[in-house]
């Protein structure tokens, strides 16, 4: 009689992500991990990085990039004007969907995306050719900077 079949890798990351085992920094540049938890948050000067290609950064100046490195432009971009302290900043995702920027150490939020949902639900970004984050069910909510119901892919921006 055959074993019975491994889970799928999206199964063990729900489950982990739902346990709290997963940790809650990144290294400094992701090549293997495509994914960023509510349980972890991206400091700035740190990146997650798919097929060398695409990556999604948080810069030093407070501002979160998503580019492909053949093209000129981002592919997304936050376009925050911060005088405060640099290297100061990170990105979350809060328990309610909302990405967020929080500065210093108080958490002022310089910007917010608008992906919130009304219950708090377990969500997480994923980047490939997209950066795009789900619900636990895989729901899209929210891709390159649109709400998932108005993605038109041209780098739109849902800051303040």
């Amino acid at each position: 009689m055959a074993p019975p079949p491994s889970p799928s890798p999206n199964v063990l990351l729900l489950l982990l992500f739902t346990a709290n085992l997963i940790p809650t920094s990144l290294p400094s540049t992701t090549q293997g991990n495509i994914y960023l938890l509510q349980t972890q948050f991206m400091p700035a000067g740190f990146s997650i990085n798919y097929q060398g290609r695409y990556i999604f950064e948080m810069r030093r100046d407070c501002n979160a990039y998503f580019r492909d490195t053949t093209l000129p432009n981002p592919i997304w971009q936050t376009n925050i004007n911060y005088n405060g302290a640099k290297d100061r900043c990170r990105l979350k995702i809060r328990r309610n969907c909302k990405i967020v920027i929080l500065s210093d150490f108080r958490g002022t939020e310089l910007w917010w995306s608008d992906s919130q949902q009304a219950v708090d639900t377990a969500c997480f970004i994923q980047v490939t050719e997209n950066l795009v984050l789900y619900k636990a069910d895989r729901t899209m909510l929210w891709v390159n900077g649109n709400k998932a119901g108005t993605v038109n892919f041209t780098g739109a921006n849902s800051r303040l």
